[in-house]
C-alpha cells in the first residue's frame, strides 16, 4: 500500500449546505417553491437532517473522524427573512457554529450563498434585480462584522453554474423544464408578484441572464468581504463533471467545457 503524505496545511473536511441540512428554512425561496402545486420536487425538505438544532453533535462527528475543516452555509433567509428585517438570533447562532468549530480544531469554512435566498428577494427580481448585487453584498458585510475575524475562509456562491452543467449534460428529464415553468408562475401568482425565480430551477431561457446577474452578485460578495477583511481567501465554488470523452467526443467535451466551466473559471482568476 502507497502512503501519501499530506502538507500539515491540507485541509480534508465535509460539506453542508443549510437548506438541505437544517430544515424548517421556511422564508425561503425554496421552501416557498417546494409548497406551489405544482411542484418541481416531489419531496419537500421539511425538517430536513435538523442541522439546525444539531450542529454541535455534527461538529462532533466531523472532529471525531479526525477531520480538520467543516463547511456550512449561512441562511440569507434566516437572517433577513423580511426585507430589511434582520434577526440577531439568526447571527448568534451562526456566530455559535463558528466558534464551535474552532474549539473542536475545525476550520470554518463559511458559503455566503448555497442556492436558496428569502422568499422577498425571489418574489422581486431575484438575481436578476438591478439591487441584487448591492442586496448580497448588504448580507455578506453583516455576516463578516459578526463573525468574520473569525472564519478561514470564505465562498460567495456556491456553484452558479450547476443548472448549465445539469442541462449540458441532459440530467434532467424532458418534462422537468415544463414543470419548473408552471411551478414558477404559479409561485408568482401566490406570491402577488409578477415573477418568482430562484437560483436553482432556472429556465433554460433565462440562462444567459442568471450567469451574468450571478457574476456581479460574486463580485459584489467577494468586495464587500474583502472589505472586512483583505487576508481573507474569497472564491467560488464551480461545479465541475469528470468528462472523459470517447474516441470522436473530444469536440463535444471540449464545447460543454467551454459553455459551463470557462466563464467562471476566468471570473475565479480573481479570486484567492
Amino acid at each position: 500500500m502507497t502512503h501519501i503524505r499530506l502538507p500539515d496545511t491540507f485541509l480534508w473536511g465535509v460539506a453542508t449546505a443549510g437548506h438541505q441540512n437544517e430544515g424548517d428554512n421556511s422564508a425561503s425561496d425554496t421552501w416557498f417553491l417546494e409548497h406551489t402545486t405544482p411542484s418541481l420536487f416531489r419531496e419537500p425538505s421539511g425538517p430536513a437532517c435538523r442541522g439546525y438544532q444539531h450542529w454541535a453533535a455534527d461538529l462532533d462527528l466531523a472532529a471525531g473522524l479526525g477531520l480538520n475543516a467543516f463547511r456550512f452555509s449561512v441562511e440569507w433567509a434566516r437572517v433577513e427573512p423580511e426585507r430589511g428585517v434582520v434577526d440577531p438570533d439568526a447571527l448568534d447562532h451562526y456566530e455559535r457554529r463558528v466558534d464551535g468549530c474552532l474549539e473542536r480544531g475545525l476550520a470554518p469554512l463559511v458559503t455566503f450563498n448555497h442556492f436558496t435566498a428569502p422568499h422577498w428577494f425571489a418574489a422581486d427580481g431575484s438575481w436578476t434585480a438591478a439591487d441584487a448585487p448591492a442586496r448580497f453584498a448588504e448580507q455578506c458585510d453583516r455576516v463578516m462584522a459578526r463573525f468574520g475575524d473569525r472564519i478561514a475562509y470564505a465562498v460567495t456562491l456556491n456553484e452558479p453554474n450547476l443548472e448549465q452543467l445539469l442541462q449540458a449534460g441532459a440530467k434532467l428529464p424532458p418534462e422537468a423544464e415544463a414543470v419548473k415553468l408552471q411551478m414558477l408562475a404559479a409561485a408568482a401568482r401566490a406570491a402577488g408578484s409578477g415573477t418568482y425565480a430562484s437560483a436553482n430551477v432556472i429556465p433554460a431561457d433565462r440562462q444567459d441572464e442568471f450567469q451574468a446577474a450571478f457574476t456581479h452578485a460574486h463580485r459584489a460578495a467577494r468586495e464587500a468581504i474583502k472589505a472586512r477583511r483583505g487576508d481573507l481567501p474569497v472564491g467560488v465554488s464551480i461545479a465541475i463533471a469528470d468528462e472523459i470523452a470517447l474516441p470522436g467526443g473530444e469536440e463535444r467535451r471540449d464545447a460543454k467545457r467551454a459553455a459551463v466551466y470557462d466563464h467562471w473559471l476566468r471570473e475565479a482568476r480573481d479570486d484567492d
